[in-house]
C-alpha cells in the first residue's frame, strides 16, 4: 500500500467523487515504495494538482483528475 498524505480524503475536504475514487485506487493499487500527496501546493505559486506521486525508480508523476462522465464525451 502506498504512503498516502493525508492518510484519507473525503468529499468534505472539497474533494470530488473522482478524486476520492482515484485516491482509494492509488492507495490500494500501489506498493509502499510510492509516496502520494493529495492537493499539495507546488512552489510559491497557486498551483495545486490533485495528486503528486513519487517513486525512487520511476520518478515524479503529477496527476490531475477530471470528473467528466463518459456519456458527455464526444468523438
Amino acid at each position: 500500500m502506498a504512503i498516502m498524505i493525508p492518510n484519507r480524503i473525503t468529499s468534505e475536504m472539497r474533494a470530488t467523487k473522482g478524486e476520492v475514487k482515484t485516491f482509494n485506487a492509488l492507495a490500494k493499487g500501489l506498493d509502499n515504495n510510492w509516496i502520494v500527496w493529495y492537493d499539495m501546493g507546488i512552489g510559491n505559486t497557486e498551483i495545486y494538482p490533485d495528486f503528486i506521486l513519487i517513486h525512487l525508480q520511476y520518478g515524479l508523476i503529477v496527476l490531475e483528475v477530471k470528473d467528466v462522465p463518459f456519456k458527455n464525451l464526444k468523438s
